[in-house]
């Protein structure tokens, strides 16, 4: 796990955009799966009071949400570059440094967005989140999908040579 932070710290700090394809237009400052989520927020009308975003990384997901009134929103990453300037970014937003353990109340709307891939435990990971999550909130788990061109490589890599899918 300490190399796996190490590597978010150098990529937080370098600027992602050199190393994820997601970010290949310098003007996005949202992931293709957060606009996702975004977009079905808005097809369907869900209005969410209180918002957490596990592995929030800079914040700007969150940020979306600020154009809304009374919102709580909650971002949890364990990079402290990434903390860091989330927390200069945005500062009406509460940034938390750390992990599962750091999860506290429950929430409207829950997201995790490339993240259970690189825990110790997804089950703990699912299970945390689930319990964050109200009663009738919503939550959110998005994972790669491994059947594109990367994902098929990494596989096979993988299945020849041991190689392993992701830095953890």
């Amino acid at each position: 796990m300490v190399d796996l932070r190490e590597y978010y710290n150098k990529l937080y700090s370098e600027g992602k955009e050199k190393y994820w394809n997601d970010y290949s237009d310098s003007n996005q400052t949202l992931s293709g799966s957060r606009q996702f989520i975004i977009d079905l927020v808005k097809r369907k009308n869900l209005n969410p009071s209180s918002i957490l975003d596990f592995g929030c990384g800079e914040g700007n997901f969150l940020n979306y949400f600020s154009k809304k009134a009374n919102k709580i929103r909650v971002g949890i990453d364990f990079s402290s570059v990434a903390i860091e300037k989330a927390k200069s970014f945005y500062p009406k937003i509460n940034f938390i440094l750390g992990s599962e353990d750091k999860i506290e109340g429950t929430y409207d709307f829950v997201t995790s967005i490339g993240v259970i891939e690189h825990t110790d435990d997804p089950a703990l990971h699912f299970k945390k989140l689930y319990i964050a999550t109200n009663r009738k909130g919503h939550l959110f788990i998005v994972c790669p999908n491994h059947c594109n061109t990367r994902g098929i490589i990494w596989q096979t890599l993988s299945l020849l040579f041991d190689f392993p899918i992701f830095i953890g």
